[in-house]
Formats: C-alpha cells, structure tokens, sequence
C-alpha cells in the first residue's frame, strides 16, 4: 500500500524500523510524533495503534487490507519462518511478537485463522458506523478496481499507472 499512497501523492511512512523498535520496548511516544508529519502509514508498527491514532486524528481515514484467512496463514507462516531462521532482527521478532503473541506460536491453523478473524472484526466493530473513515480492501482486487475504490474513499485524482504490488511472496524469493 505504501507505493500506491506514494503514487497519489501522500507523504507515505511505511515500516519504521527505529521507531518500532522502541514501540515494542513500549515507548509509543516516538512514532506517534510522526503523525504530524506523514499523511499515510502502514506495516508495523503502525496498524496496532489504530485506535491511539483515531483519538489523536479525529476524522483520520483509515484502509484495511484483509486477506483471504487461507492466504493470510500462508503469509504468516512464512514470517515466521524468518524469525525462526533469524533472518528477522531481534526489534522486529519483538514487534511481531506485539503484533501475534506469545500464544499464537502454539495455535493449530484453525486456531490462527479464528485470531486472524477475530482481529479483523475487532477493527470493524471499533469503526462501525464510519463508513466515511473506514476502507476494508481485499488483498487480491486487482489494479484498476484497487485504484478506483481507493482513490474514492481517500478523494485522490485516479492515477494512469498500474496499481503497485511490492514485498510479495515472489518478490521475496527472488531477492527483489
């Protein structure tokens, strides 16, 4: 998502490794500070504090990409692999820690996807009723429908580029 914001013109924070790293020893100071600045943000640490962000962003907008739970599992799994090989810093390994905790390393599948699910409607039922400040996107609408539904919601001229997919699974793999 933070190429497509980038794309429409928004000063874009995506990952913030500095920033994350003192949001999982529990200082949130640093990175909430950042809001003044950016306009968009998204990846950790930012989406577990949406609800200190709305009460410091009134009429803030928010976009939350969900996954298919089959497709979100395959994601996860695979970023638990990296902190098992220790392809992830200790900060980050301590984020998605916050992000999943301690107990979702010994859930089965099913129990995973109902934590999965069970996070997404804690989302929706926190920004029931706000339509206008809340977007869910599937992750697999394609370029055009993704641009158009996004540009939107945010109120941004539609650009003439394709809609940007970035850090996939692929991607990944093939070291770009």
């Amino acid at each position: 998502m933070g190429h497509a914001f980038h794309l429409l013109g928004l000063k874009h924070k995506g990952y913030a490794h500095g920033k994350a790293k003192q949001a999982a020893q529990g200082n949130a100071t640093p990175f909430l500070n950042a809001l003044s600045y950016f306009e968009s943000f998204d990846d950790l640490p930012w989406h577990l504090f949406y609800r200190e962000i709305d009460q410091l962003c009134p009429g803030s907008l928010f976009v939350n990409v969900v996954r298919e739970p089959g497709e979100w599992l395959v994601s996860y799994r695979a970023h638990r692999e990296t902190q098992r090989t220790g392809i992830v810093s200790p900060e980050m390994a301590n984020l998605h820690a916050m992000a999943y905790p301690d107990e979702y390393q010994n859930l089965s599948p099913g129990q995973l996807v109902a934590a999965y699910r069970k996070r997404n409607r804690e989302v929706r039922e926190y920004f029931r009723g706000r339509a206008g400040q809340y977007l869910e996107l599937p992750f697999d609408m394609l370029g055009d429908a993704m641009w158009w539904t996004l540009c939107s919601f945010l109120g941004r001229d539609y650009p003439e580029k394709h809609f940007p997919q970035a850090n996939t699974r692929s991607q990944r793999e093939a070291g770009a």
